[in-house]
């Protein structure tokens, strides 16, 4: 027995011998040397070693297959085979049917290779067509695009939904210049454009027939509205949710009895109201319209108030209520809904309060009068004030504290005088400080009005989706000037912002004295203009606290002014020139005498309302529009394949760590999502920054 085992350990070591004089032989580079290392090393491995090197290398031989099969190439390796495989394919067929002596055709093993087959590419099938979803939803849908008109109105006359009547008219004088067919006598096309241009027109130009045609032609036995605007898919979230206004927004069904009973009430408060808040209305009949309601309404008509960085609040119409107001038809409790709900500013009860908040830095509008309810203002007269507060709250800071902390705080040089009861202490930018006596708080308004107009030219904000038209077409500001020019300063640094307002506010006075002296002489001059300056970053930056991608009109726009680090556009009449010189010392004369000529934009060129960013849009938008493109789609496709091949493999805890490693690469790959992600957490803790503010 003995020997026997003496014999067999010799010829074991003289097989691992030979062996190791093989590999010797055929040297460290050779392939099949490394090959004989690799059996021999798994030869030096238990059962359970060797067991778990054959499940990665099957595992690792699966994620490739469905990898290939998933983005259709490994169908086309299996169609290169030839026919040897399938021949041997079906001899194995053949002995598992043979073996089975008649089993059921579908076992449950078949069903696993079908699957395996052909689920990747079904579930691939699946992945385009919701892309195709996505890209049909991104382009949008409108009533007023496929009814019984052929053509849409806007479109036909390069404008875009919410236009002004002006606009409208100059757009029509350009298009019948261009397209009427006595000045075209050799346009065989001219004739049918200007048809559609001129039924645009007549449409368009009539407020009633615009209204209908805005709100998808609503029959003509619907409520309609004279104080209120209608709006739709196409504009509610830049016309509410894009601003900086305050919208009280009706939810109501033309055919319901409550609806037509409020009309009155409605119509009146939108009336005597307007001047402070903005009033729109959804027709909820059409169902598409109340996904955009923060919740599905039961009983009709209900009020919704949106305010930026507040939440939305609602409120609800009974026949009772119009009962009781007998004539107003809700009106008066509506009336009392927006005065409670409407936003306010702080009132600082004590000095030391009061002395923290004026000590910071930025312009101040202090409100200083009594806080007695017998001395205190109207809700109503107070409401200018507080919607100049809320709209303006970026760029200024509004507060009110009684007259005794005001003196505590800036001395006794700002005490009131014997009958005084209301004031405003204003400080700009410079620091410099004015106190204004008012006999009430209606006559604050203008004086606030005024401030901002002086104050406003001394920053350079950050231009948004949000803010850009009371920045550069908010007519209020233009008050004794004839028009507003908008500077775009583009990636322009703190210094070079500091030094382009310096040399602003230089040529503003000189060209403003310059028109004065002209005015003394008794000579005609024309008024005078503004111009506002305002940054736009030409890329996203990864964190929220700094400026967002600019809107997709840009890079057109942009790139039509030269590139210039500073251009002028009017938004009015859609005229840019690009600022060449290296100073901004004589920028208001190079306007005023036409030394910087302005030119007119493409008529089909990008709109300006899309010029700036939108910081506020959604993860799921931004994700949206990526994947509506060719190269997002290509990406999603593959990225999805990879998961899709690589999760059957991973236990839960395992697919943790590539999922987080996928994000990471992402975040590094896009600055949008990397900022969108960094925003959730930021603005949980940062809530009252305006970045984070929405009025939803």
């Amino acid at each position: 027995m003995g020997a026997k085992k003496d014999a067999k350990a010799q010829r074991g070591r003289k097989d691992g011998q030979a062996e190791d004089d093989a590999a010797k032989s055929d040297g460290p580079a050779s392939g099949k040397g490394k090959l004989d290392g690799k059996k021999a090393k798994e030869r030096g491995m238990d059962a359970f070693e060797q067991m778990e090197l054959q499940r990665q290398r099957e595992s690792r031989q699966r994620i490739v297959d469905r990898f290939l099969r998933l983005i259709l190439v490994g169908f086309l390796l299996d169609a290169l085979k030839g026919g040897d495989a399938d021949g041997a394919k079906d001899e194995r067929k053949k002995k598992s049917s043979s073996k089975s002596s008649g089993s059921e055709g579908l076992s449950v093993k078949s069903l696993k290779e079908k699957a395996n087959t052909y689920g990747g590419p079904a579930i691939m099938l699946a992945f385009i067509i919701a892309m195709l979803a996505i890209r049909a939803a991104e382009e949008g849908y409108h009533p007023a695009d496929h009814d019984e008109h052929e053509f849409n109105y806007y479109e036909v006359m390069g404008l875009t939904k919410g236009v002004d009547q002006m606009e409208i008219r100059k757009a029509y004088k350009a298009l019948a210049l261009k397209y009427h067919p006595d000045k075209n006598p050799d346009c065989s096309e001219c004739a049918e454009k200007f048809g559609k241009i001129s039924k645009a027109y007549d449409t368009l130009s009539n407020v009633e027939a615009r209204k209908a045609y805005d709100s998808g032609r609503r029959a003509k036995k619907s409520l309609e509205s004279q104080s209120s605007v209608e709006l739709g898919l196409d504009d509610f979230e830049s016309q509410v949710l894009r601003s900086n206004e305050v919208w009280f927004v009706q939810a109501y069904d033309p055919n319901d009895g409550s609806c037509k009973s409020f009309a009155t009430g409605w119509e009146d408060v939108a009336h005597t109201y307007g001047e402070h808040a903005h009033f729109g209305r959804l027709d909820v009949s059409k169902a598409e319209l109340k996904s955009l309601l923060p919740f599905k309404p039961v009983l009709l008509p209900v009020v919704f108030r949106y305010a930026r960085g507040m939440s939305v609040e609602h409120w609800m119409f009974s026949e009772r209520m119009a009962r009781q107001e007998e004539s107003a038809g809700g009106g008066k409790a509506l009336m009392n809904f927006m005065e409670s709900n409407f936003p306010e500013f702080h009132r600082h009860s004590d000095a030391s309060e009061l002395k923290r908040w004026w000590s910071s830095d930025g312009p101040r509008i202090l409100v200083v009068g009594p806080s007695s309810s017998s001395l205190a203002a109207k809700a109503k007269d107070f409401m200018p004030v507080f919607r100049m507060a809320h709209v303006w709250e970026e760029f200024f800071s509004f507060a009110s504290a009684d007259a005794q902390a005001m003196v505590e705080v800036l001395g006794s040089s700002f005490a009131f005088d014997r009958g005084q009861t209301w004031a405003l202490v204003l400080r700009g930018s410079g620091g410099a400080t004015t106190k204004e006596h008012v006999r009430n708080v209606r006559d604050m308004a203008p004086l606030i009005q005024d401030f901002i107009s002086e104050e406003i030219p001394r920053q350079a904000p950050i231009a948004t989706i949000r803010n850009y038209q009371q920045l550069c077409g908010d007519k209020a500001l233009a008050q004794g000037t004839s028009k507003t020019y908008c500077l775009i300063l583009v990636d322009a640094s703190a210094e070079e912002t500091a030094k382009a307002l310096k040399e602003l506010e230089s040529s503003q006075k000189a060209y403003y004295q310059e028109v004065q002296e002209l005015r003394n002489a008794g000579e005609d001059s024309e008024e005078p203009f503004r111009i506002q300056p305002v940054r736009v970053a030409s890329s996203s930056s990864r964190f929220p606290w700094n400026p967002a991608a600019p809107g997709p009109s840009f890079a057109a726009i942009w790139a039509e002014a030269s590139k210039a680090r500073a251009f002028i556009v009017e938004m009015e009449t859609r005229k840019y020139a690009a600022v060449k010189t290296p100073s901004l010392n004589e920028i208001f004369q190079s306007i005023a005498y036409e030394d910087l000529k302005l030119e007119d934009l493409q008529e089909d060129g990008p709109p300006l309302s899309r010029l700036f960013s939108d910081p506020e849009t959604t993860l799921r938008r931004e994700v949206s529009a990526f994947l509506s493109t060719s190269l997002g789609a290509i990406c999603a496709y593959v990225l999805v394949a990879l998961v899709v091949s690589v999760a059957p493999e991973l236990e839960l805890l395992q697919l943790a760590v590539p999922l987080v490693v996928l994000v990471v690469v992402l975040m590094l790959a896009s600055p949008t999502l990397n900022r969108k992600i960094i925003s959730i957490f930021w603005c949980t803790l940062n809530s009252s920054r305006m970045e984070c503010q929405r009025n939803f």
